[in-house]
């Protein structure tokens, strides 16, 4: 007679597995809406996929008490291996990025004087980022210029002011949370300093951008860096190139071509013929204005004479 008893841990496998997904949810709804400190919402998925681990664990378990003693459950815990297996697909969806790009968490178009935040370092502190606010530079470096080839300066035929809040406009288009801005004066660049957040979870990654001269021109640097975690996956060289393009791309847009510059003068000309018409116009009205009134004066003067001599006509006869 065999015996049909319920598999060793067939029952909570499936329970573990929601439970660790149910988990990741709540971690990341609570960090992204609701501002759970980002160390508390790692530890709670570090807590999570332990515990899908556990649930693939108990899962093992109870298939083994299955074919050993023909028990019940075994439905139920491979669809608690499979919850517990879909658990993992997502931090196994990155694996190609983590392996392929270099382990760096901070990315800057100058590489020998980045740019240095300044108002962000208290925002990190208080934050308690475990990634530093310099940039790390030395091998670090190395490792972004032979992954990140193309993160170059942008040079700009612009006047340093105008460049700025080209730049400030980029970033507030870029929906960036600005922190603070510096105008450039005299000989000090201008610097904006950002905050971005990733799109699911809603991590915290620390953006400058600074703007400054060189020969007659000039010089916009972007640096990203993120405030936890020593892989960015390659975030952080992303964002620096959206800034450029973004940029680059209002640049282009306020450069007016030919026939925009055409155009523009036509419609000052031809807003010029308007107003001398209307001023010609004008004058016209204020000359028929005043001979019609020069008219009525003269009337007015002729008419005290006219009844003056009618009584002496009257009396010659």
């Amino acid at each position: 007679m065999n015996d049909t008893s319920p598999a060793l841990f067939a029952s909570w496998t499936p329970r573990v597995a929601l439970f660790s997904g149910a988990l990741i949810v709540m971690a990341i709804l609570l960090h992204r809406l609701l501002g759970m400190p980002t160390a508390l919402a790692l530890n709670l998925f570090l807590v999570a996929f332990g515990l899908a681990a556990l649930a693939l664990l108990l899962g093992l378990f109870a298939i083994g008490d299955v074919w050993r003693r023909g028990a019940d459950g075994g439905a139920r815990a491979v669809i608690g291996m499979l919850l517990a297996g879909g658990v993992f697909c997502w931090p196994l969806a990155f694996a190609p990025a983590y392996y392929n790009l270099p382990s760096i968490n901070d990315a800057s178009t100058d590489l020998g004087s980045p740019p240095v935040f300044a108002a962000l370092v208290a925002e990190r502190q208080r934050a308690g980022a475990s990634s530093p606010a310099q940039y790390p530079g030395g091998r670090f470096a190395e490792l972004q210029k032979a992954a990140y080839p193309d993160l170059r300066p942008l040079y700009v035929s612009r006047p340093l002011e105008e460049t700025y809040d080209l730049a400030v406009e980029t970033v507030k288009r870029l929906r960036f949370q600005i922190v603070a801005e510096s105008p450039p004066q005299q000989r000090r660049p201008g610097l904006i300093e950002a905050v971005d957040r990733t799109t699911v979870i809603g991590f915290y990654d620390d953006v400058i951008v600074r703007v400054d001269s060189e020969a007659g021109r000039s010089r916009i640097d972007v640096r990203s860096a993120s405030r936890f975690g020593q892989h960015d996956l390659g975030r952080n060289s992303s964002r620096v190139r959206r800034v450029l393009a973004e940029l680059q791309a209002r640049i282009d847009a306020s450069v007016a071509t030919p026939g925009q510059r055409f155009a523009r003068i036509k419609s000052r000309l031809d807003k010029g013929k308007s107003q001398f018409k209307k001023g010609k116009a004008g004058d016209q009205r204020l000359s028929d204005r005043r001979r019609s009134q020069d008219a009525a004066r003269s009337g007015a003067q002729r008419a005290p004479v006219q009844k003056a001599t009618q009584p002496g006509r009257a009396s010659a006869q």
